[in-house]
């Protein structure tokens, strides 16, 4: 019985959460449409839809049409950009863009003013627009698995930040301005960068109060 309380309390600090950091997952929201043409003749709102491992040459103008989509799903689609008009969908809380081959993010990102949760993970990104600054409700970035080299100063922008995620990246440095997060961020996972030992340090210095993981 004693090891089965000790492990069930080890485990969530063994994976790297805790009971008050599960913000970030998958809000249940109701139906989960995995067929756009189904999801249109939907009598209720559409609100979430999962196309998860279905190729989309590109990105299926349908879901414009689906004004109360708050989570979406795009993982493993294959996409290699993504549009403008992504700030149409204004209402999301939670879009997952894994696994694909996204080499850039249009300036629209920023035009979710909803976003808490955004999943960019294992794509080709090299960059982030300055617009990135723009997604003040977002709490969780999971940018692992990319080739970013440089994260914009507008990152400070993002101020109710818990956690980032830039693990197996290319960077060499932070801005100065990602201090602006010090209050808000939890956790920044930083593991597999080729940062320079001083470059660590200054991290360290303006991150306090965040559990920084290199």
């Amino acid at each position: 019985m004693r090891r089965s309380l000790l492990l069930a309390t080890l485990l969530p600090v063994l994976c790297g959460c805790f009971p008050r950091d599960q913000f970030w997952q998958k809000p249940d929201i109701g139906q989960k449409h995995t067929n756009l043409t189904e999801a249109a003749a939907s009598a209720a709102p559409v609100r979430f839809v999962s196309l998860y491992a279905q190729p989309q040459a590109n990105f299926p103008a349908a879901l414009y049409g689906f004004t109360a989509l708050e989570r979406l799903s795009l993982r493993q689609t294959g996409l290699t950009a993504l549009p403008g008009e992504i700030g149409k969908l204004s209402r999301l809380l939670w879009l997952d863009l894994g696994a694909n081959q996204l080499t850039e993010l249009p300036a629209a990102i920023g035009e979710l003013p909803a976003l808490t949760t955004l999943y960019l993970s294992d794509n080709r990104l090299t960059t982030l627009p300055a617009a990135i600054g723009n997604l003040r409700a977002l709490r969780y970035l999971n940018l692992d698995h990319n080739e970013i080299a440089a994260l914009p100063p507008q990152i400070a922008g993002c101020r109710n930040l818990v956690w980032l995620r830039l693990n197996e990246n290319r960077l060499v440095a932070l801005p100065p301005e990602i201090q602006g997060l010090s209050n808000t961020l939890q956790r920044l996972y930083l593991r597999g960068n080729p940062l320079p030992t001083n470059e660590v340090q200054k991290i360290r210095q303006w991150l306090p109060n965040t559990l920084v993981l290199f």
